[in-house]
């Protein structure tokens, strides 16, 4: 392939004959709950972050209660301890949360690179080769701004303004 990117690189370091400097990364998971708002006189309407975690109101009067930060677990079980855990987390900020009724408990493996900050880059050992990794911490709310930026990078080797402080590698304004 002309390209290939490595897009939160789950596994990526089992992956063989990928060059030596993709940097090193290891699982996190995050579970959420999907809980109920449809009999709430007044649903959450807006995206709430909280030092503990988010409330985050999707469609279908349906809110997520997140997110779990669990480091180097893989499992897509989501343990009572952990469905208690979120619901104590929110109702500092939510009081009410245990009565919306519980849809689901959902979790999701990210990955973590070294101190946790985002890393976007190109191979210098193998050009066509280009990651995104590292979305262990806001890694849902930063996506569609990754995705943009990374995927202009990977087109015209030039890093925007968003992912431009995150890259590591060779980009069109090294070489130019």
């Amino acid at each position: 392939a002309d390209a290939m990117v490595l897009a939160n690189g789950m596994g990526a370091n089992e992956i063989a004959g990928l060059p030596g400097d993709v940097p090193h990364c290891r699982a996190v998971r995050g579970a959420n709950l999907v809980l109920d708002m449809t009999e709430m006189k007044a649903p959450i309407t807006h995206f709430i972050k909280h030092h503990r975690g988010n409330l985050c109101p999707r469609p279908g009067n349906k809110l997520i209660v997140g997110t779990s930060y669990e480091p180097d677990e893989t499992s897509i079980e989501v343990a009572p301890h952990i469905i208690e855990k979120l619901y104590s987390n929110a109702e500092g900020i939510f009081p009410h949360v245990r009565r919306l009724p519980l849809i689901e408990a959902t979790c999701g493996i990210r990955t973590k690179v070294g101190d946790g900050r985002l890393r976007l880059g190109r191979s210098v050992e193998m050009g066509s080769v280009y990651w995104s990794l590292s979305h262990a911490g806001a890694g849902f709310l930063r996506a569609p701004l990754v995705a943009r930026d990374l995927a202009e990078y990977l087109l015209s080797g030039t890093a925007g303004d968003f992912v431009g402080p995150f890259v590591a590698g060779p980009t069109q304004q090294d070489q130019g």
